[in-house]
């Protein structure tokens, strides 16, 4: 039996170590004892972050196709296709194609057309 080999401390030790059920987030176990405010101020900080980051991606956007938002949006739907995956792999297909101006015309109510320009 390999009990009568390996000391009790070594094992405990072991069991201590490499069983125990990994943490989702590193330091996962203090941040109950962080205080909630401070919590909520940095969540609010990354929030606003994000934001500012995907506002400024959306300004060089709107600076590279002359200020043409159907443009952009079509960029970002690509990139949005690909998720966070394949985001940056759609962005760069998208952007090897000049942009087709995609317009729904609805000569009437019951189909629409799809052109080209």
């Amino acid at each position: 039996q390999l009990s009568d080999i390996v000391d009790q401390k070594e094992l405990q030790l072991y069991k201590k170590t490499f069983l125990k059920k990994p943490l989702f987030v590193p330091h996962e176990a203090f941040i109950s004892h962080f205080p909630t405010s401070h919590l909520l101020d940095w969540q609010e900080r990354l929030l606003v972050e994000r934001m500012e980051s995907r506002f400024d991606c959306i300004c060089i956007l709107l600076k590279d196709q002359k200020n043409d938002w159907e443009a952009v949006l079509f960029i970002l739907l690509a990139k949005g296709f690909g998720l966070n995956q394949n985001g940056a792999t759609f962005l760069l297909w998208q952007n090897k194609f000049a942009f087709l101006k995609v317009k729904y015309q609805l000569p009437d109510s019951r189909s629409a057309r799809v052109q080209f320009a």
